[in-house]
């Protein structure tokens, strides 16, 4: 996640010294992967827990650090706007349990302009690059916040819209003009027939917004992430929507990002609007009440922090006190005693922890047999001169054969399980030699994965 230090700074005042900042961040979990200088900007580039979704936003790292520092949150701007879960010019029929949350407004007599400077600048900073005011304020909302959004040309798409589950072989050519076609697992928005954009990822071509579009329908919603993160993976769908929408977004996001982005436009008089919004919320998420034990803290964490410090911490994090401790539904990593915990100690410092010697006797040693034979076979190839090359349990689409394909793999790179260690240490050796090396002696002790009569075999090979 790009952090423009600049855009940080508008909600939360930072310390003097950068490097303060990253050292802190990475303290309480967020390991800094660069610092990069673009038009005189500094940017950090955190690395960032998958349970967090809170913090793929310019607002959740601002959370953090007014966290870390006991510093004021600025609030944000934003549109007060009523909810009606039906609507007299529009028709949403939500056909899938998949979908928690949507909310649509519609802003008529819209223009479309060059963004001003100060939200291509941020957009740029990001790196992203900007296309008009409407699309720009979308992508600046979804970077604040978290909360992805879409606007769709009204005059295009007309009133009647469904929320389904695609049908096996339906096609789309997105914005980008890529042609997907579908299948029966993939969630999408349609008219009717037509598909307009695939939910939580990427907006059809000739429905969205242009330089003559009059009015737009504004829609930010919320999905079930385990069938966002199939359909991107499947489809290869790696946009900045899609990589939030796989995380576990909070549903009452979709509402305060609305309201903001009205904000700008009423701001800029982008647009005219009512402030009402058709919003589609059949079960609210409430924030989340948690019972601390201050003795299982203590038990469990292995330092003893006073009841005053915890309560400060709880505080700063927005988790009330320790008689008291309410979840925000913004921290959806947070849901029993031992998260709350780790959020306290998380904090607090892990260097703080005390280091303790272990009054047990030592173990006997159970080593498996066959984890002594690979060290001694380990040791004899080194000795003679062999290097050892320890490889992911992977090969690429270029060298399978036969070879196990995993429904949910960790990357497009990353699907299928080799059955042979030869194409691992062959990629190793031609990158020795592109770099010039002059001997090769490779070896690998590694799990191999086979499947004979639908049946799965797990075999160790050196």
């Amino acid at each position: 996640m790009r952090i423009p230090i600049n855009w940080l700074s508008d909600y939360v005042k930072l310390p003097n010294k950068l490097s303060d900042l990253t050292d802190k961040l990475t303290m309480v979990g967020h390991m800094l992967d660069k610092i990069e200088i673009k038009n005189g900007e500094t940017i950090l580039d955190l690395e960032l827990r998958g349970n967090r979704a809170d913090c793929y936003s310019i607002l959740g790292i601002a959370r953090e650090v007014s966290t870390i520092y006991g510093q004021k949150l600025k609030d944000l701007e934003t549109i007060n706007v009523k909810r009606q879960n039906k609507s007299t010019n529009l028709f949403l029929d939500v056909q899938t349990n998949l979908v928690k949350r949507v909310g649509i407004i519609e802003i008529k007599k819209i223009k479309i302009e060059k963004s001003p400077k100060w939200l291509a600048d941020k957009l740029v900073a990001y790196g992203m690059e900007t296309i008009n005011n409407i699309v720009d304020l979308t992508n600046y909302v979804m970077i604040e916040t978290g909360q992805p959004m879409h606007a769709f040309d009204s005059d295009k798409i007309g009133k009647n819209l469904e929320i389904r589950l695609a049908r096996n072989g339906e096609k789309i050519t997105t914005f980008q003009d890529t042609s997907l076609t579908l299948t029966k697992d993939d969630l999408v928005w349609a008219k009717s027939n037509n598909i307009l954009s695939v939910a939580g990822s990427i907006g059809e071509k000739s429905h969205s917004i242009s330089d003559s579009s009059k009015s737009i329908l504004l829609e930010a919603a919320s999905y079930d992430r385990a069938n966002i993160r199939r359909t991107i993976y499947r489809h290869k769908l790696f946009t900045d929507a899609g990589i939030r929408h796989e995380k576990d977004l909070d549903p009452n996001m979709v509402s305060d990002a609305i309201s903001r982005f009205l904000y700008f436009i009423k701001k800029y008089n982008w647009g005219e609007f009512k402030p009402i919004i058709y919003d589609y919320y059949p079960k609210k998420v409430n924030p989340l009440k948690i019972k601390l034990d201050y003795h299982y803290l203590i038990n469990l964490s292995g330092v003893e922090i006073e009841k005053k410090e915890i309560n400060k911490i709880l505080t700063n994090l927005n988790f009330g006190d320790i008689d008291n401790v309410v979840i925000p539904t913004y921290r959806t990593d947070v849901i029993l005693e031992e998260d709350l915990i780790e959020e306290i100690i998380r904090i607090y410092g892990y260097d703080k922890i005390p280091s303790k010697t272990l009054s047990l006797e030592i173990p006997k040693n159970i080593t498996p047999d066959y984890i002594i034979q690979e060290e001694k076979i380990r040791q004899a190839a080194v000795s003679v001169g062999f290097d050892e090359s320890i490889s992911l349990s992977f090969v690429k689409e270029k060298y399978k054969n036969n070879n196990i394909e995993l429904l949910n793999p960790p990357s497009p790179d990353n699907k299928y399980l080799r059955n042979t260690l030869f194409f691992n240490l062959l990629e190793a050796t031609e990158k020795i030699i592109n770099e010039r090396g002059e001997l090769v002696a490779l070896f690998e002790i590694g799990k191999v994965y086979l499947k004979k009569e639908n049946r799965f075999y797990l075999l160790v090979k050196i």
